[in-house]
C-alpha cells in the first residue's frame, strides 16, 4: 500500500491526542506491515492526516525513531527503516552477545525470571493457536526481552530493545505464509530453554538459545531474500 493512500485511510485525531497516542497510531501501522521498509513518510501530509500539528508529529516522530521504527534521511526525511543482509548478521551479533550473558544470570538465578518467561511461553502458545501472526511474533521476542530484564540494567535493556524493535518491523512485513511453518518450532524452542533454565542448566541453555538465535536469523535472511526476488 503506497504511503499517500494510507493517509487517506486515517481519521483525524480528537483535539485532545497527545504525542503519545499519535506515535501509537503510526506505531500500529508499522508493525502491521502496512508500511513497507524503504517508504518515505512526508511530513505536511502525514500531518494533516492525522489532524495534528508539524510539532505533534515531530515529537511522536522522534520516539519512533529512539525505537528503531523509523529513522531520518538527508533528502527523504522520515523513513521507515530497511534492514540489509548485514545488518541481520550484526543485529544478531549483538543479540548473542547480550542474550548469552543474561542467560548465565538467570541460571543462576532462575526464581528471578522464571514467571515473565514463563508468561511469555504462555502468550506465544495462545497467539499459535488463535492464529495471530502479531502476537506471536510480539510473545516471541519479548521472550528474549524479558531475559534481558535480570541484568538489571536501563541501557542494555533499552539497546536491546532497539535492536528488538527492528527486527520486529522487519517481520511484519515479511512473507507471513514462510514464516508460518516455523512458529511450531519457536514454540518448542521457547519451552526447552525455559525448562533449560529451570533447572540451571547453563550448558544446555546456552546451547539451544544459540540454536533458536541461528535458525531465527537463517529465516530472517532467506524472507528477506524472498522479498527481494519478489520485487525485482
Amino acid at each position: 500500500m503506497a504511503a499517500t493512500d494510507l493517509f487517506h485511510a486515517l481519521t483525524i485525531l480528537p483535539r485532545s491526542s497527545t504525542v503519545d497516542r499519535v506515535a501509537e497510531r503510526l506505531r500500529d501501522l508499522l508493525l502491521s506491515g502496512d508500511l513497507a521498509p524503504g517508504t518515505s513518510l512526508q511530513e505536511i501530509p502525514l500531518a494533516n492526516a492525522l489532524g495534528v500539528s508539524r510539532n505533534t508529529l515531530r515529537e511522536a516522530v522522534r520516539t519512533l525513531v529512539a525505537e528503531g521504527l523509523l529513522s531520518r534521511a538527508p533528502h527523504k526525511g522520515i523513513v521507515v527503516p530497511s534492514l540489509t543482509p548485514d545488518d541481520v548478521r550484526e543485529l544478531f551479533e549483538i543479540r548473542e552477545l547480550l542474550e548469552l550473558a543474561a542467560l548465565q544470570r538467570a541460571c543462576a538465578q532462575p526464581n528471578k525470571i522464571l514467571p515473565a518467561l514463563q508468561e511469555k511461553v504462555e502468550g506465544l502458545r495462545r497467539a499459535i493457536a488463535a492464529r495471530k501472526e502479531r502476537d506471536v511474533i510480539e510473545m516471541d521476542l519479548g521472550f528474549h526481552q524479558a531475559l534481558l530484564n535480570v541484568l538489571d540494567s536501563p541501557r542494555l535493556q533499552h539497546f536491546h530493545a532497539v535492536l528488538i524493535s527492528e527486527l520486529r518491523l522487519a517481520l511484519a512485513f515479511l512473507d507471513r505464509k514462510t514464516r508460518a511453518g516455523s512458529v511450531g518450532q519457536i514454540l518448542t524452542q521457547h519451552q526447552q530453554i525455559l525448562h533449560a533454565v529451570k533447572l540451571g542448566d547453563v550448558e544446555r541453555s546456552t546451547r539451544l538459545l544459540m540454536k533458536h538465535l541461528h535458525d531465527s536469523k537463517v529465516l530472517l535472511l532467506q524472507l528477506l531474500q524472498g522479498r527481494k526476488e519478489s520485487e525485482s
